[in-house]
């Protein structure tokens, strides 16, 4: 079963470079060659003034296993990498330039707050998903029976040989500081170097430092953490701010909400899979700019029958100065959101195991993409009403075929580097259904596309042949037998998600339709709604006729 990541993205507060404080503090602190660890707690003068860049990535890419090991090393006496900090003469605060990660799971022994207690619970509005909790007891477990609690371990007696041999490290022993001289520009050039040059990071931690006080990497920030915690720049207006949170937040409850866990064992999937991952901060930033592209703020949508360009934002952002743009930016993906997934009458209702899961349970966020591109691209050309008539066809294609997801991204890349192939295969099987031809003809016109000729039928390297049931083959088993026993909308044929489902009148109430429960059907939103008043117009059309 595939660990939950610890979230400790609470534990060191986020702050601007150049934000100012006439009150700084800390200019007795001096810059100490070692951190002790009795000054990562509450009342110590260096944790109450400890800062992380409010651009770094999220502190949330550890697992139980790798925060209760280092902790054992920094117990043990190993050699801990120096940690670097830099301090704002203008704040007065320390931030640390390298070493989150590191610093963060001591503050997290230090507290006994693994993501679930008294530091990060007001951080995240006292919203902590159940992964998050799962993680942190996880942690809290793992920690109770290698290493003991910090109390214990401080205060306790009676300790064991072993804890008493770690009751000394913590008196002795402390951390290796490093210290980067100058101003605002100095730190922010060594963090890029460190984070850019001398530690190899990924595409998208890159995308988020270049971004930092743009647009794109605020609303994605800030919609993976449901509108919680530290993801607006300090010049913003308290209303921008609220605003930004209450956007993200309903986004956050259509994508991410129920949370994910494995093995599958139910078809109340979550839309985009985890909240917090490296993963998940890639596609939804991929997402945002995806549906920002070529938008001006303030500017309606695209108008329909304009051709898609699939493309993804690639120029460095303008910072936004004062969260307007960022609020725009969310309110666009809102509107994206809102035609894939929840009860808004325009929603599709995407089925998530049809749409972004694999066979095998795996989350896909290339199929997201795919999918978002897809339904945008029909619904700008006036095609919903086409996708409603032969979307069950389309689905079952897609469910039989889905493995060949896999294999593009496999070869052109995850993210927006597979979406340009993953759209034109949607693309391909809804021209074929929506033409009214049969598998047969449909699937072996692949070979003619240049992107798509490479799809091959899928191969199990394992055949089933191992006795015990892996985590993905239970997942597999199950989905496979609740999808053929899913609710269906009564108007489509399609199957309808758990969080997507619209109750209909049979016969209309304007045409005397009650709500009793023999004049009431399961459908998609958007079915209920604006298929069925297409439906009824063409109808009325021909009765005037």
């Amino acid at each position: 079963m595939p660990t939950h990541l610890v979230n400790m993205d609470a534990l060191i507060r986020r702050e601007d470079f150049e934000i100012q404080n006439e009150n700084k503090a800390t200019s007795s602190l001096g810059e100490s060659q070692s951190l002790k660890i009795v000054e990562l707690e509450s009342d110590s003068l260096m944790f109450k003034w400890l800062r992380k860049p409010d651009f770094q990535r999220t502190t949330a890419y550890w697992t139980p296993q790798k925060i209760a090991g280092f902790i054992h090393s920094f117990l043990n006496g190993d050699l801990i990498p120096a940690l670097i900090f830099w301090q704002s003469e203008s704040s007065g605060s320390i931030f640390v330039i390298d070493g989150a990660h590191r610093l963060s799971a001591l503050v997290a022994w230090v507290h006994d707050d693994y993501g679930d207690r008294n530091i990060s619970i007001p951080f995240f509005d006292a919203r902590i998903p159940d992964e998050q909790a799962k993680a942190a007891n996880e942690t809290r477990r793992l920690i109770a029976q290698q290493i003991g609690t910090y109390a214990e371990i401080k205060h306790g007696a009676n300790l064991s040989d072993e804890r008493k041999r770690f009751a000394a490290k913590l008196a002795a022993g402390g951390v290796v500081l490093q210290w980067v001289k100058g101003d605002s520009t100095r730190a922010y050039r060594s963090f890029h170097t460190i984070n850019t040059e001398q530690t190899p990071i990924g595409e998208i931690e890159r995308r988020f430092i270049r971004d930092r006080k743009g647009p794109n990497a605020i609303a994605s920030r800030a919609l993976v953490s449901a509108g919680t915690g530290q993801f607006s720049r300090s010049s913003f207006s308290d209303a921008n701010k609220s605003e930004i949170k209450k956007i993200a937040k309903e986004i956050y409850e259509d994508l991410f909400v129920p949370p994910l866990d494995t093995p599958i064992k139910t078809l109340d999937l979550p839309v985009a899979g985890r909240s917090y991952s490296a993963d998940s901060m890639g596609m939804i930033l991929d997402f945002v700019e995806f549906v920002n592209r070529n938008r001006n703020p303030g500017i309606d949508p695209p108008k329909p029958r304009r051709k898609r360009k699939l493309d993804i934002l690639a120029a460095t952002m303008t910072n936004d100065e004062d969260g307007s743009t960022t609020i725009q930016f969310l309110k666009n993906v809102r509107r994206a959101s809102s035609l894939i997934a929840g009860t808004k009458p325009e929603s599709l209702g995407l089925h998530p195991a049809v749409y972004f899961y694999s066979a095998t349970g795996n989350y896909q966020p290339s199929a997201f993409l795919a999918a978002v591109s897809f339904v945008l691209e029909i619904q700008e050309n006036n095609r919903l009403n086409k996708f409603t008539e032969c979307r069950k066809e389309f689905e079952e294609l897609l469910l039989k075929y889905k493995h060949f997801i896999n294999e593009i991204v496999r070869k052109y890349g995850s993210g927006h580097r597979s979406l340009n192939a993953l759209a034109k295969l949607y693309q391909h099987l809804f021209d074929g259904v929506a033409n009214k031809k049969s598998e047969s003809e449909i699937m072996p016109a692949l070979a003619e596309d240049d992107r798509l000729g490479f799809l091959k039928p899928i191969i199990d390297d394992d055949r089933g042949t191992k006795k015990e049931f892996t985590s993905d083959r239970k997942s597999a088993i199950y989905l496979r037998e609740a999808l053929d026993r899913a609710v269906c909308c009564k108007i489509c044929g399609a199957r309808v998600h758990l969080k997507s489902i619209s109750i209909d009148h049979i016969q209309r109430k304007v045409d005397g339709g009650l709500g009793s429960e023999e004049n009431g059907q399961v459908s998609h939103p958007y079915c209920n709604s604006g298929y069925k008043e297409h439906m009824n117009h063409l109808q009325n059309t021909i009765v005037q006729n």
